[in-house]
């Protein structure tokens, strides 16, 4: 199936959930494996892993039986949907193109998802060689800041403009990705962790600076970025 058809499915999938609507139903499947990814770490690295587990367990009370093995099947195909890119050494936002297969807004909150080749554009445009060049030269790493990140499309565009300009993202990207919404967070934290890029991901608010909780990816945690922020190396 290719990528697209993929999409289709997983959007087909979350349709035939019936507990909720559609847009819960999206947001509660990134943080289900967002949940899952974090239990994990947290059994490898230290962590409350039961409470994550609990979490995980009581967020999907609110689903039938039927719902929850359509859950998995669509988990399974978002994560081979993101490992193929990955083979690929693309950072396609599978999340946001997700979002628009499944044609949703939230006008509530004024959540438009920026559409990948814009996304692209706008990477691609505002990229200066030689001031990114210099700071790897200097630091090692790139610093991208997002302070509103949604699904992280912005921050996975200017991955592949680097991944294109011969420099390897996974080595010298470090990003800091914002959200207000909880579902943002989850999906942004569940992609950037998959392809591979130290970030840590933040739920809070980018105008009050109100602090709700941090999500290191694991590349962060694995390659001991940490220091390197701290020591502003």
């Amino acid at each position: 199936m290719d990528k697209a058809n993929v999409r289709k499915a997983i959007a087909e999938r979350l349709r035939q959930i019936q507990s909720h609507d559609i847009w819960t139903a999206y947001g509660d499947l990134m943080e289900f494996i967002s949940l899952e990814m974090q239990t994990s770490v947290a059994y490898g690295f230290g962590g409350d892993a039961k409470k994550l587990y609990n979490d995980l367990k009581e967020a999907k009370r609110r689903y039938t039986e039927k719902e929850i093995e359509m859950f998995a099947d669509a988990a399974g195909m978002f994560m081979d949907l993101i490992e193929r890119y990955s083979s690929e050494g693309k950072y396609y936002d599978v999340a946001g193109s997700i979002f628009h297969e499944i044609n949703i807004g939230n006008r509530y909150m004024g959540q438009f998802f920026t559409p990948w080749h814009i996304c692209y554009l706008n990477a691609a445009l505002a990229f200066d060689t030689m001031a990114v060049e210099e700071q790897i030269k200097g630091k090692g790493y790139v610093m991208l800041a997002e302070p509103s990140c949604g699904a992280s499309g912005m921050p996975l565009a200017f991955a592949t403009v680097l991944m294109e300009k011969g420099i390897n993202p996974q080595k010298h990207l470090y990003i800091e990705a914002t959200d207000i919404d909880k579902r943002c967070v989850a999906m942004s934290y569940v992609q950037l962790t998959l392809y591979g890029l130290a970030a840590q991901v933040f739920h809070a608010n980018a105008l009050t600076g109100e602090m709700q909780r941090t999500l290191p990816t694991l590349t962060y945690i694995l390659d001991n970025w940490e220091p390197k922020i701290k020591n502003g190396l």
